[in-house]
């Protein structure tokens, strides 16, 4: 409780300094937030996820940017480890995840009005709409759920596809949400025995980008990278599946797309991905990103991403969140990504 208090009196000191005096005291190499979607309505297939930010939001976070970091483009960031000339330390790439349509509709437009390059990472099977995400799955049983009036057997059968004895809603809709990672087959019992069609969402609402669409923001001047196969998280893989996503889905980008830097973020994170396994991968991919925050990798093609819903508020305050994890780090002598 003390660590807690201190670092909460540590906060509250920190968020007032200045931003060139933050950008001085902690150097990062490369300034690399991450998106998902913006919007101002709760869509079921995310509102149990994470709060996207909002259209005005949005606007002030582009407008941050350009007065206080200088955004570069995939091919820079390739680019200055090829030349061995390192980004300036206000250098930041601004990446988007996932796929979704309101990529093409909201968040594009938005970057080409303020002239900021961007990278659209792809799960390469939701493209086109082909699949849905566990995830949102897991997000629209949840708002299922709550406005659902369930039978007696329907909450029965969930309970027993749950693994849970309490049939408590709240119970059930974190189940769910923990299931997304680990068993989507669960999900799809528990929308059959609700009575809800997942393929009609997808077919009806098409929450994912299409190829045309991917194609308009490249001849806009925007940059895709591969955000895997299928977005599956790394950390329950064998090396072979890993391998497999990173590959499958590079070479259906490179088909598709024919990106000039190849370039891959992983989905959630690169836990337990070896120096080695970087090593086999190296022919296939320039650049990787993964998602320890603000923090430098001793391989230098892999870069760190952090995530802009996992904080509220202005952005100001969500940026030096993120240096002040950084500090604290530096402190305690951990600021630097070590790989098993």
């Amino acid at each position: 409780m003390l660590k807690n208090l201190n670092k909460s009196i540590a906060w509250n000191a920190f968020k007032h300094i200045a931003w060139g005096t933050l950008k001085r005291r902690l150097p990062v190499k490369l300034v690399c937030p991450f998106y998902h979607l913006i919007s101002d309505d709760d869509l079921p297939h995310i509102q149990y996820l994470y709060k996207p930010r909002t259209l005005i939001q949005f606007r002030k976070d582009l407008q941050f940017i350009i007065k206080y970091y200088k955004p570069v483009s995939l091919k820079d960031v390739h680019n200055s480890i090829i030349s061995h000339k390192p980004l300036s330390n206000d250098s930041i790439l601004i990446t988007i995840d996932d796929g979704y349509r309101e990529c093409y509709d909201f968040i594009a437009p938005e970057l080409a009005w303020y002239g900021i390059p961007a990278v659209f990472f792809l799960t390469t099977s939701f493209l086109d709409n082909k699949s849905l995400f566990s995830r949102n799955k897991a997000s629209l049983l949840c708002s299922v759920l709550d406005k659902k009036v369930l039978t007696i057997p329907q909450i029965s059968t969930i309970c027993n596809l749950l693994d849970i004895k309490n049939p408590a809603l709240d119970q059930m809709k974190s189940t769910v949400l923990s299931l997304a990672f680990k068993d989507e087959s669960v999900l799809n019992k528990i929308a059959e025995v609700i009575d809800y069609n997942f393929d009609h969402f997808l077919r009806m609402q098409q929450p994912y980008m299409t190829s045309q669409m991917v194609d308009s923001l490249i001849r806009q001047g925007f940059e895709v990278g591969a955000h895997s196969a299928s977005h599956k998280k790394f950390l329950f893989l064998t090396e072979e599946e890993k391998i497999h996503e990173i590959q499958s889905s590079m070479e259906f980008l490179e088909k598709k797309f024919s990106p000039e830097i190849k370039s891959f973020a992983f989905p959630f994170d690169d836990e337990s991905m070896s120096s080695n396994i970087y090593g086999k991968l190296k022919s296939n991919v320039d650049l990787f990103f993964a998602a320890h925050d603000l923090i430098d990798d001793p391989i230098p093609f892999v870069f760190h991403r952090f995530w802009m819903e996992k904080y509220a508020g202005d952005i100001q305050i969500v940026f030096k969140r993120f240096y002040f994890e950084k500090m604290i780090r530096k402190l305690r002598g951990k600021d630097f990504y070590k790989r098993p």
